[in-house]
């Protein structure tokens, strides 16, 4: 699964474990795809179906307790698995930058904003004190933010979750990083900031050839800002292709699904569609498709026998024995999405 742009980064097979009072859980199963320069990849599913474990897994950046037991991540030819610890810290932020979920868990509370911007950018930089401050500020004022020279001088906690949110997306774009990993980037941000941001990723994409991963719930974002869109449940890529296939092609169930749950007010009176039942417990998993007890259209091979890629067409797959090919009687709530 991939694209015909110059490959910056190939993930193949990764698989992220955690050992737990309740036994083994398989975080990530077997992942794999690869990002081109100037290619924004989306990452979507519901919540702990293993979108930010992915993403953490690429930096090395594991919570306790996880480790990666299989597969390759693969930086311009260079497996970022096997580098040591100093490698790997020189590559994060430079390389590959990371816009964090939570802002609150990233910035250090005892420091000002601008210590730990100029910090970063002397890191990786090498430019004066003088200069990192006047790229941290001209990065502030970037994201929307008024009065960036008194930010500076604030601490983390004097500053809303969304000036938070914004001072930690004006770091990872500062030093122009070839992979800008971006894990649900515009959330608690309001529409107008949201473009803003969307705005400076279509810049740095345009004008450095930064490949993007974007991870969202916000499928509108998604489908703006997404070359490609990779679907993921329960720790597994189940559909893969190109944003205009997934959104108005879309082939496996969940897939779809997930489109129809999208609310849509010209369908004011009617039910909402939903999906069924819960994602299976990660250390319980269904011996076949992951997605068979809340799938309608399952089979008898679904329920013992994990499904093989299924190719739609060029560039997109599905991994299911049963991909769907016409319209569902809920398809007008994906409509539009693509706008």
């Amino acid at each position: 699964m991939g694209t015909n742009q110059q490959k910056i980064l190939e993930v193949k097979d990764l698989t992220v474990e955690f050992r737990t009072d309740q036994g083994k859980l398989t975080a990530v199963n077997r992942v794999s795809f690869s990002l081109g320069k100037q290619e924004v990849l989306g990452l979507v599913g519901e919540s702990a179906c293993g979108k930010s474990m992915t993403a953490l897994s690429i930096l090395r950046l594991l919570p306790p307790g996880g480790r990666i037991t299989g597969g390759e991540v693969c930086l311009e030819n260079v497996n970022l698995l096997k580098l040591s610890r100093e490698k790997m810290r020189r590559k994060r932020g430079k390389t590959i930058a990371m816009i964090f979920q939570d802002p609150n868990t990233t910035l250090n509370p005892v420091r000002t904003i601008g210590a730990q911007f100029v910090e970063t950018m002397k890191t990786h930089l090498s430019i004066s004190m003088e200069k990192a401050r006047d790229r941290s500020v001209d990065m502030l004022s970037a994201m929307g933010l008024a009065s960036a020279r008194g930010i500076m001088r604030k601490y983390p906690f004097q500053l809303s979750g969304g000036m938070r949110q914004r001072v930690m997306i004006a770091m990872a774009l500062a030093l122009e990083p070839q992979i800008l990993i971006a894990d649900e980037p515009t959330t608690a941000l309001d529409v107008t900031v949201q473009a803003q941001i969307l705005s400076e990723m279509r810049r740095l994409k345009k004008d450095f050839g930064t490949g993007i991963l974007l991870i969202s719930h916000n499928m509108g974002v998604i489908a703006q800002l997404s070359d490609r869109v990779a679907v993921m449940y329960a720790g597994s890529i189940v559909e893969y292709g190109s944003a205009e296939d997934v959104f108005y092609r879309p082939a496996h169930p969940y897939t779809r699904a997930l489109l129809n749950s999208i609310p849509d007010l010209s369908l004011q009176g009617q039910a909402l569609c939903s999906i069924k039942g819960q994602p299976p417990a990660l250390h319980k998993m269904p011996e076949g498709c992951s997605f068979y007890p809340r799938c309608s259209r399952a089979g008898e091979p679904c329920k013992s026998v994990y499904p093989l890629w299924t190719d739609i067409n060029e560039g997109h797959s599905a991994a299911c024995f049963f991909p769907l090919e016409q319209k569902s009687c809920c398809e007008s709530h994906g409509e539009g999405v693509l706008t």
